[in-house]
């Protein structure tokens, strides 16, 4: 029997070349992708699923006892890659790689990042304007009746003063109008 050793995610996993008594059945594919915190149900078949234990490596505390049914459940809070194993009464061993994507928050609050308040601009420079928060469609009013749509732009001012910029969209699924005003100097 010859020995071949695997270097994944920097763990070494030395693993017989004969197959393990045990074969995945959910996740069927080798890698999958899940969503920060969410939990996913791993279910393998094969013989003594009693005497079988699964791991999550590097983030995990187990070896944990397979069930009799051969299902188990584990939430990943981090995104990253991880390793699942499941090691048979043999100590042979079968793998699920996992991606966890970061969860989208959803946004809190709209701000504006750009321009900052007080801050003091040439006349006919152009100004950058970016929104943190924003949903796809934004609205900014310059003041003068003009408007800049998209979370990021541009806008210039050919008059001297103080000037007030306001941004404002509309949450999707609620409808909730937010907005954001920030007073800039153009001299």
């Amino acid at each position: 029997m010859m020995a071949i050793v695997v270097m994944w995610l920097g763990v070494s996993i030395a693993h017989a070349k004969e197959a393990s008594a045990l074969r995945w059945v959910t996740p069927s594919d080798p890698q999958i992708t899940v969503q920060q915190g969410q939990t996913v149900t791993f279910e393998v078949q094969g013989e003594g699923l009693t005497q079988a234990s699964w791991k999550v490596l590097g983030h995990d505390k187990g070896p944990h006892a397979l069930n009799s049914d051969g299902r188990f459940a584990h939430q990943f809070v981090r995104p990253g890659v991880r390793v699942v194993v499941v090691t048979d009464a043999h100590k042979r061993q079968i793998f699920r790689r996992i991606l966890v994507d970061k969860a989208l928050q959803p946004a809190d609050e709209l701000s504006i990042v750009s321009p900052q308040r007080g801050h003091r601009f040439a006349v006919g420079a152009p100004i950058p304007l970016h929104a943190k928060g924003a949903q796809p469609h934004v609205v900014w009013e310059l003041g003068d009746g003009r408007v800049v749509r998209g979370a990021m732009g541009t806008a210039v001012f050919t008059k001297a003063g103080q000037h007030r910029i306001r941004v404002y969209d509309i949450e999707a699924g609620s409808g909730k109008r937010r907005d954001a005003t920030v007073m800039i100097q153009v001299q």
